[in-house]
């Protein structure tokens, strides 16, 4: 499952002080903050790869994984449907590549580059740890606000549509 951002957010939960991430990274969590009849609650949104919506699909259960020996209040739900194929078709009849293109977008990016003079949006740096689009290190930064209407974030829209719709001609030809 992809972390998204949840709308709204209140703040974000970084990784425990003792955990070392060797064996599973633990990335900042945004939340938002609720009150309700039960007491306070956390809130966090999650979107699923192609390959999980898939078993998913097949009837794979959901599994909640919680740290410690002791069980907290905890809760699942599925949130609204964003507009989109989801809310014009089910998913049986869409295209895979469409679904991916789907949730990728649903997701959005995972990286946003902090220099001044880049601000470009990322799923991933390079090999080397660069912004892709600068080739600047140590300006990637995982946790920020996300300015749908900037042209950096219309790029990035832009490069995953390329990505996952084939061109009109490989389409005709086959």
């Amino acid at each position: 499952m992809k972390i998204r951002r949840i709308e709204g957010a209140t703040r974000m939960l970084g990784a425990p002080a003792d955990w070392n991430g060797t064996d599973v990274p633990c990335d900042a969590l945004p939340i938002l903050d609720t009150e309700t009849a039960e007491g306070h609650f956390m809130v966090s949104e999650w979107a699923p790869e192609a390959t999980e919506l898939n078993a998913l699909q097949r009837g794979a259960p959901l599994r909640l994984w919680v740290r410690g020996t002791n069980h907290p209040v905890v809760a699942l739900g599925v949130g609204e449907t964003p507009e989109g194929i989801a809310g014009q078709r089910p998913y049986a009849e869409a295209d895979a590549n469409e679904l991916r293109l789907e949730l990728v977008l649903r997701a959005g990016p995972s990286y946003r580059c902090e220099h001044r003079e880049c601000r470009a949006y990322h799923d991933r740096p390079d090999r080397f740890d660069r912004c892709p689009t600068c080739m600047r290190k140590g300006y990637l930064c995982g946790s920020f606000e996300r300015e749908t209407t900037s042209t950096h974030y219309l790029d990035w829209v832009a490069r995953q549509i390329s990505r996952y719709r084939k061109p009109a001609a490989e389409v005709a030809n086959g």
